[in-house]
């Protein structure tokens, strides 16, 4: 069977424009193109103030959160920075596996 997972959020997505844009609508009636440019740059700051403080706090990052984990099966040779950090799985995650497939 073929689910259509994309179509409902659209939908919605798509509403929502239309209401942003009717609502800004009247502010906008009337005026020149670049009459109240440096209104849209308050949106730019904002963005990237909060990009360079998500970057500070190491928020967002280029690390790879799953630099640690170890695949089923797979054997990290001695000396591999992920070495240390690898633990067996416990018997209740074996349980839950089995109970999950």
């Amino acid at each position: 069977l073929y689910k259509d997972t994309s179509g409902p959020s659209l939908d919605i997505l798509l509403k929502l424009m239309a209401m942003v844009s009717l609502l800004i609508a009247p502010l906008l009636d009337g005026r020149d193109d670049w009459e109240i440019w440096y209104v849209g740059l308050f949106p730019l700051v904002i963005g990237i103030v909060s990009t360079l403080l998500l970057m500070r706090f190491e928020i967002l990052t280029w690390k790879d959160p799953l630099r640690h984990a170890q695949l089923a099966g797979v054997d990290i040779p001695a000396g591999s920075p992920t070495a240390p950090d690898v633990r067996p799985p416990s018997p209740a995650q074996d349980g839950l596996k089995q109970a999950w497939s």
